[in-house]
């Protein structure tokens, strides 16, 4: 299925994250955020629950990842969508939070490849991602001569 980029773009408050307490089918999305918060992801009235990836050896994520000996989640997701290990992954849940927009684009590849019901994928709250690359010591040391923001030009 081909993909469609959809921004929804508002004041505070407004109800932007709320409305997706009325999506028709919502065992089919998924949020990435990034910080805990409601995400608005209900079936029959209950909050849907959060990503959990499992083996019948080890009880979670990060029981997985020192199994393998892999020091964080986004090489987890880029590394396993092409290791025969995701056969033997058990995969649950409708959100994540990750902390940095590299992260957030290794979970939808994971996404793409390992939950196939999923239908949605809401980067919620992007602009914190976008912020806090700007915000970075790398993006201000690009600043010289304009570097940083020259793509806009």
């Amino acid at each position: 299925m081909a993909a469609t980029k959809i921004g929804i773009v508002g004041l505070p408050n407004t109800g932007k994250s709320y409305g997706r307490k009325f999506l028709t089918n919502p065992e089919e999305a998924f949020i990435i955020m990034p910080s805990k918060k409601i995400t608005y992801l209900e079936k029959d009235g209950k909050q849907l629950p959060k990503l959990e990836i499992k083996t019948d050896k080890c009880a979670d994520l990060p029981a997985l990842l020192k199994a393998l000996n892999i020091s964080s989640a986004s090489t987890f997701f880029n590394s396993v969508v092409d290791s025969p290990i995701l056969s033997k992954l058990v995969i649950t849940g409708n959100h994540h939070v990750v902390d940095s927009i590299q992260e957030a684009e290794a979970l939808m590849k994971f996404i793409n490849v390992a939950m196939p019901h999923i239908k949605v994928i809401i980067v919620a709250d992007f602009t914190h991602y976008i912020s806090k690359v700007v915000a970075s010591q790398d993006f201000m040391m690009q600043n010289t001569g304009g570097m940083a923001f020259s793509r806009l030009n």
